[in-house]
């Protein structure tokens, strides 16, 4: 039986180079700080399931293709999956979520209780399924009329009539209203569910004795956007340079990082209270706590908003800190030139009384991966569907020796590299740094679904 908890907080969207107030009052609590922490993915879906298999997103499967996005992505095999062998190790496992893609739907189901909320207040008509199968209708059919005539043929006359009274509850008029009652009673978007999610520990998950261990999972996505109600962060702003330039503009970028920071401070207050909940229950010092992130947010650097589809540092270095029990003997371990990728947190979290050694943690080189869009999105104008041409591929961020590259797989070609640690970038750097990602590529096509001819093209 566990003699201890694992609890596991995800600040989803939080940059490692915006963490510092957290980190502060982490470190103040006995939380150890890790650096050059690399997310697997730019976005959500792939980077937790990296984190709940341990495996890079072309293996466990869960990522963007051209002709799967967002919603229509799904875990392939979890018979590993971590909230499934923490249940076995007799954990009695929690999971409290803001991100509409860390639910039950999506496969993080092996959980006694779970407390599922909505970052992005709406009423809700179509249940799970009828999602998928209205997503899948329209990526198929295109047109309102096609998708209506498909309904009507079968005779599915219950998904017609919910699927268009999900089109009037979604109109711009009906949401701006339910969200000016959401703003006025819950102060959204400022508060996107850490509030009730620190009541629940109080009177769910931490009331009453636990012999055994808790693994508790939580999601918060304060630092998520919206940051304002009427949404100002698309996709056309990514795709559509003439549109981003009449859109962005100083005030506008100057207006969205206070808000970003404000978002920050306000989880700091919540992970404060979270900590005194876990001290006043006296679970704080028979506790595993990890604080990280599953990729962080452009907010205008490179003339972007937002995340997924890109790989840069603003994106996939993530902050990471570790509170382990007291009662513990850590087996410590030098970071210096190396590199902690978010999967290994499978290890650490999986490996029972093994778990307390930081070798887990650390690697000689870490990767990150996008595979192109990660929602659809259809153009109106050819140059974003030549932008979208372009985006739609394979590449690998390698970090290694104190050097990133980015490698297109589809042309198998190493397209930039740079120091972060002052060393020159010099041919020898280049060619290190593509054998690191061909031979990535090898490995992790040995382990998932095919295999790839190399060349090396520097």
């Amino acid at each position: 039986m566990p003699n201890c908890n694992v609890i596991l907080i995800i600040l989803d969207t939080l940059r490692e180079d915006s963490a510092g107030p957290i980190g502060e009052l982490l470190k103040g609590e006995g939380f150890r700080e890790y650096r050059d922490v690399i997310a697997p993915s730019p976005w959500t879906i792939p980077s937790h399931a990296s984190m709940f298999t341990g495996k890079y997103p072309l293996v466990h499967g869960a990522h963007e293709t051209p002709d799967r996005k967002a919603y229509n992505i799904r875990i392939r095999d979890r018979s590993g999956f971590l909230s499934k062998r923490m249940r076995e190790e007799g954990y009695a496992n929690y999971l409290l979520s803001a991100n509409p893609y860390i639910t039950a739907d999506f496969g993080y189901d092996d959980f006694d209780d779970i407390l599922e909320l909505l970052y992005q207040p709406r009423f809700e008509v179509l249940n799970d399924a009828e999602k998928r199968e209205m997503y899948r209708l329209r990526k198929k059919k295109d047109t309102t009329g096609k998708i209506i005539s498909t309904l009507i043929g079968r005779g599915d006359i219950k998904l017609l009539f919910k699927g268009a009274l999900n089109r009037v509850v979604e109109s711009s008029f009906v949401t701006a209203i339910y969200h000016q009652y959401q703003h006025r009673i819950q102060k959204w978007p400022f508060e996107k569910g850490a509030k009730k999610m620190v009541e629940y520990l109080r009177s769910k998950v931490l009331s009453g004795e636990n012999a055994g261990g808790r693994f508790v999972v939580i999601n918060m996505m304060e630092a998520h956007e919206p940051y304002f109600r009427k949404p100002i962060l698309n996709m056309k702003l990514n795709l559509n340079q003439d549109h981003y330039k009449k859109t962005v503009n100083r005030n506008f970028l100057d207006n969205l990082w206070n808000a970003y920071r404000k978002e920050i401070g306000y989880i700091k207050e919540a992970l404060r209270e979270i900590i005194y909940l876990l001290n006043e229950t006296g679970e704080l010092d028979r506790s595993l706590i990890v604080v990280t992130s599953d990729h962080g947010q452009l907010l205008g650097e490179h003339d972007q908003l937002g995340h997924g589809t890109f790989l840069y540092d603003e994106l996939i270095r993530v902050p990471l800190f570790i509170r382990y029990p007291s009662d513990m003997t850590l087996k410590e371990a030098k970071q210096k030139g190396r590199y902690i990728s978010l999967t290994s947190l499978y290890d650490l979290i999986s490996k029972g009384e093994e778990r307390y050694n930081e070798e887990h943690l650390f690697s000689e080189a870490a990767f990150s991966e996008t595979y192109g869009i990660s929602n659809i999105f259809k153009p109106t104008m050819d140059c974003e569907r030549e932008k979208i041409k372009r985006l739609e591929r394979r590449k690998i961020a390698i970090f290694h020796n104190g050097f990133k590259g980015i490698f297109d797989t589809e042309d198998l070609t190493l397209e930039e590299a740079s120091s972060h640690r002052g060393g020159k970038v010099t041919r020898n750097v280049r060619e290190d740094l593509a054998t690191r990602a061909l031979e990535f590529m090898e490995t992790e096509e040995k382990k998932g679904v095919g295999r790839v001819r190399f060349s090396k093209k520097i």
